[in-house]
C-alpha cells in the first residue's frame, strides 16, 4: 500500500513539473474560458472534445476517472500495465480503469507487437482454441454415440424388467 502512495506522490510531483499539464490545470481551473477550440492554445486542442471529463484532484490531472499520466512517467506506467502480458486488448482494458495520455493505445500497440513474451503467449492461446475448436466439432458426435450406447444399454435393461 505504501509503494501505491509513493507512486502517486510521485505522479503529483511529475504533473507540477510538466508545463503542458501545468497549462491544462490553469485552464480547467479558468473554466475553458475560450468558447472555441480556435482560442484553446495548440498544446491543448486535443484534449477540447473531452474538456467536460477533465478536473484537478490534489494535484492530479484527472480524465474522468483516469489520471493523466506525466510525459515523464508515461514509459514506467506503460511498462507497468505491460507486466502480465496478457496482450494488446487486457492491456488497454486495465489502462482504461486507471490512466490516460495522449496515444496510450499507440504506445500499448507497439509494446505489445515488440514483445517477445506477449507473441510467445498469443500463439499458445491460438493453438489452444484451434484444439479446442477440434474438441468442440468433435464432442457432439462422440456424446451422441455415448447416448445412443447409454440408450440402448437402457433399453435392454427396461426389456429385462
Amino acid at each position: 500500500m505504501e509503494t501505491r502512495y509513493a507512486n502517486i506522490g510521485r505522479i503529483r510531483e511529475q504533473t507540477a513539473s510538466d508545463s503542458e499539464l501545468n497549462t491544462l490545470k490553469e485552464m480547467i481551473h479558468s473554466g475553458w474560458q475560450p468558447s472555441k477550440t480556435q482560442q484553446v492554445p495548440v498544446p491543448l486542442k486535443p484534449n477540447w472534445p473531452f474538456r467536460g471529463e477533465l478536473a484537478v484532484e490534489d494535484g492530479i490531472t484527472m480524465k474522468s476517472h483516469r489520471i493523466i499520466i506525466p510525459t515523464v512517467l508515461q514509459k514506467e506506467i506503460l511498462t507497468k500495465l505491460h507486466a502480465a502480458h496478457q496482450g494488446t486488448e487486457k492491456t488497454k482494458l486495465r489502462a482504461r480503469t486507471s490512466v490516460y495520455w495522449r496515444g496510450l493505445n499507440k504506445d500499448i500497440d507497439e509494446i505489445t507487437k515488440t514483445c517477445s513474451t506477449c507473441q510467445e503467449l498469443q500463439l499458445l492461446e491460438v493453438s489452444i482454441c484451434q484444439a479446442d475448436t477440434k474438441w468442440t466439432k468433435q464432442k457432439p458426435h462422440s456424446s451422441q454415440n455415448t447416448t445412443t450406447e447409454f440408450q440402448q444399454a437402457g433399453d435392454s435393461q427396461d426389456s429385462k424388467i
